[in-house]
């Protein structure tokens, strides 16, 4: 298939690249909708055309186009703005099946201690509970790994799989793997006791817990490891197991050294 087109929603960085791989491929990008000014900057210099997300959200501006690719964004997709593409509107999750499908899947991939976990692109459709899996790509957690270095490996993976996904658009083959869509609930958007450690749980769970909230170098919008000191808190940086048994009740404190705390 040749001469194909696309309309890109989002404000991550990974857009750009994204949309740099299929400009690359040779295909043309039809908008930009975004409200992240380096986006904006981006297309501008290559005569790409750009809206607002309030200007799409009001108003039908653009005619019909093959593609939409909503690229890492929290924003909802206008029903019209769905409607006007010939072929399919394609989501990118950075996670890979339900319940990690909004915000904050990477925190609560380690939160949950899961060995595993990845990116999917799925198809949206207006009205519709069930969704298309188009791409996915997944890798492995290590004992090291924080919600940082998972976003990183997110993004990777993201810009990887989108290469694939150009050329099954190149290629008008999908696969259609069928994968139940879920709201995420309210108390998803915050971390368990907000970020409050419960020292009842195993050392291993801790650790998970605090690499889960430690967003480091990104900026952090979903909360801080803290430990509760009866009037005030304070915050944790980083926490790993020690071996040996375990000596004194749960939260008891075993040693202080400068800024760290053994309990």
């Amino acid at each position: 298939m040749s001469g194909i087109n696309a309309v890109f929603f989002g404000d991550s960085s990974l857009l750009i690249h994204c949309a740099n791989a299929f400009l690359s491929a040779g295909h043309r990008m039809v908008c930009a909708i975004t409200s992240n000014p380096d986006v904006q900057e981006w297309a501008k210099a290559r005569n790409i055309l750009v809206h607002s997300y309030t200007h799409v959200q009001t108003q039908n501006v653009l005619k019909e186009f093959d593609y939409l690719f909503c690229v890492d964004s929290v924003q909802t997709v206008p029903h019209h703005l769905m409607a006007s593409t010939r072929n399919r509107a394609i989501r990118f999750h950075d996670s890979l099946t339900a319940p990690y499908t909004d915000l904050h899947a990477p925190s609560w991939a380690l939160i949950n201690q899961k060995a595993i976990h990845g990116v999917t692109w799925h198809e949206i459709k207006i009205d519709s509970t069930q969704t298309s899996i188009v791409v996915q790509q997944s890798f492995s957690i290590s004992e090291q790994d924080t919600a940082g270095s998972l976003y990183a490996k997110c993004y990777e993976a993201g810009l990887s799989s989108f290469n694939a996904l150009i050329a099954d658009v190149e290629q008008g083959s999908f696969r259609h793997d069928l994968s139940n869509s879920s709201l995420i609930p309210a108390s998803a958007l915050v971390p368990p006791a907000l970020g409050t450690i419960d020292f009842s749980q195993s050392a291993k769970k801790i650790a998970a817990f605090v690499a889960a909230l430690d967003f480091l170098p990104l900026p952090n919008n979903f909360g801080c490891a803290k430990i509760y000191l009866g009037h005030t808190v304070a915050l944790v940086q980083s926490a790993f197991p020690i071996e040996g048994a375990a000596s004194g009740a749960p939260g008891f404190v075993v040693r202080v050294e400068g800024n760290s705390l053994q309990v």
